[in-house]
């Protein structure tokens, strides 16, 4: 299902949504998409609109709710993200402990991290994280490490300042280190979000590190 980023970035680029995620905890099962309204929205016609978009962008049988499989294309043709694509994510939560386990999809490919920590507030976010650049690793070449440098939520406030999370990554190359930072809103569960946020983090460096391994 290569198609579930481009329906989440065009749903997100419709006129009255103010978020949309698609969430895909198995890569082998059903997916689900979950949209938030902007204020003062027309709710009829942005439905309207975001099942317009499942049909046109995503294959969606309507009636059915299943995705048409389109022919093969041809060979040599590649299609896919050019960005590896946070599609799902666990959460195991003991007493004491939690395991986090997150899922990248990238040119048809799923990869899962895995990481644990301990089953606290604080601590929650980071193990998430640090999933997401274990699955990340995956897909960059050997001479590329990353690493979690810190993570931070930053509550919102009574005015309307939405509750976020920033993310510092180290990427360290044989060319040198950078620091980069990135930053998520959080919409429901505050671990996705700073998954999102780690690889915001990466973004703008992803293409050209993954293009290294091909």
């Amino acid at each position: 299902m290569s198609k579930i980023p481009d329906v989440q970035q065009a749903v997100r680029d419709l006129e009255g949504v103010a978020f949309a995620a698609v969430r895909w905890p198995d890569p082998k099962g059903p997916a689900t998409l979950r949209v938030e309204f902007a204020e003062g929205a027309d709710r009829e016609q942005v439905t309207r609109e975001v099942l317009d978009t499942l049909r046109e962008v995503g294959g969606v049988d309507l009636e059915t709710m299943e995705i048409r499989i389109p022919e093969p294309p041809p060979e040599g043709h590649r299609e896919g993200h050019p960005r590896p694509v946070f599609t799902g994510m666990s959460v195991d939560r003991r007493e004491l402990d939690s395991a986090v386990e997150v899922t990248l999809t990238f040119n048809g490919r799923h990869v899962t991290g895995h990481a644990s920590g301990l089953a606290t507030w604080q601590e929650g976010p980071r193990t998430a994280a640090a999933a997401a650049l274990l699955a990340l690793r995956e897909f960059l070449p050997s001479s590329v490490r990353v690493q979690l440098e810190w993570l931070e939520v930053v509550e919102g406030s009574a005015w309307g300042r939405p509750k976020i999370v920033q993310s510092a990554v180290t990427c360290l190359t044989r060319q040198g280190e950078e620091v980069f930072v990135g930053t998520a809103f959080v919409v429901n569960d505050v671990r996705e979000a700073a998954v999102r946020a780690t690889l915001d983090a990466l973004n703008r460096r992803l293409d050209r590190l993954i293009a290294q391994s091909s």
